[in-house]
């Protein structure tokens, strides 16, 4: 690896809630008045022109039957590999890639089915999904040991990669991940994952019609990427491909959090990173289970980090230095010669 160098608010309330929720409400009604006069057609019009312009970045990988998309950048090692969160694709990373891969190797990707990916026929389980990630690297010629950094969702993938692939792994990094049991211990995370599931299935049925263009709704998922980076995400968040293939990883929820619970690291660096705003009862929750997950490995440390949120976490360039600082002292930290080493050289 290359020198590295040194260390170097929204609104809360129930009633802002509610009032983002009838936004909502009104672009998708205003979406379907649109379209009744022809906005379908438009839809396929701007698609076909959206997938003509907007092509992979990176390579096309085949895994089990299916091309994978991977954008690797930077050169040294230990190599890190970047796990986007449920909805996800490989731009979401887009500063944290631009900043760590200045000193080693960096690798984003789409999962089947996200993104540029094509999707896949297989199981979209934990497991399924390490596993094909593997299979990817390999085929691309991605030397390990890897550094795994996985946001939100993308945390309990990285797990489940260390966990069958240990002599794979150097290191984990979680960015306010998911945890296995959040859904049975907090009721508003609860309802948040099973909102969150129904709204994909129903947003991928929708897309067709191009109601998902017309309402943005996910845009928020983009907040602070650069324009061109937004304009990628806002064609992938309006295919019923993409849509599809995130539902189908929630569906499969039970199985992937059945396969990552009562996981043990032994002696595995482990960093958490936890968002602190904004300030209510899921996101403290949120941080007395990032504490538990210390038990992950006898090398694990947690930090949480002031004003950002889960969601911009890693799109808002400023929150993304927090991160890339911290994925670089943690490559530093564990690359560096121990006493015993400098003793006896």
């Amino acid at each position: 690896m290359k020198d590295i160098p040194a260390d170097g608010n929204s609104s809360t309330s129930p009633a802002a809630g509610k009032r983002r929720w009838l936004r909502m409400v009104y672009k998708t009604a205003g979406a379907l008045s649109i379209l009744g006069g022809g906005g379908v057609v438009l839809h396929a019009i701007l698609t076909h022109r959206e997938k003509k312009r907007l092509r992979p970045v990176g390579r096309m990988i085949e895994v089990g039957g299916c091309m994978m998309h991977m954008l690797a950048t930077g050169d040294g090692g230990p190599t890190v590999i970047l796990e986007p969160g449920a909805c996800g694709y490989f731009g979401v990373w887009e500063w944290v890639q631009q900043e760590v891969g200045k000193y080693t190797r960096v690798v984003s990707y789409d999962r089947a089915g996200l993104g540029f990916s094509e999707k896949s026929g297989g199981k979209r389980d934990a497991v399924s999904m390490a596993r094909e990630l593997d299979e990817m690297l390999r085929s691309a010629g991605e030397r390990p040991p890897y550094i795994l950094v996985g946001h939100s969702f993308g945390g309990l993938l990285v797990m489940a990669y260390a966990q069958l692939f240990p002599q794979n792994t150097a290191g984990l990094v979680l960015v306010d991940p998911w945890h296995p049991d959040q859904i049975e211990r907090s009721p508003e995370l609860r309802k948040q994952l099973r909102n969150f599931r129904n709204f994909f299935h129903a947003a991928a049925a929708a897309s067709h019609l191009g109601i998902m263009r017309v309402t943005d709704l996910l845009s928020m998922m983009t907040e602070g990427l650069s324009e061109y980076e937004r304009t990628r995400a806002r064609m992938f968040f309006v295919s019923p491909h993409h849509l599809k293939s995130s539902a189908r990883e929630l569906d499969a929820w039970k199985e992937t959090t059945d396969q990552t619970r009562s996981i043990h690291f032994g002696d595995l660096p482990v960093l958490i990173l936890s968002a602190a705003e904004p300030q209510v009862e899921w996101v403290q929750q949120f941080h007395v289970m990032h504490q538990e997950m210390l038990g992950l490995s006898a090398r694990a440390a947690h930090r949480i980090i002031p004003g950002v949120e889960h969601l911009n976490f890693i799109t808002r360039r400023e929150n993304a230095q927090h991160v890339s600082r911290a994925i670089l002292e943690f490559i530093a930290d564990e690359t560096r010669p121990s006493d015993d080493q400098v003793s006896r050289s």
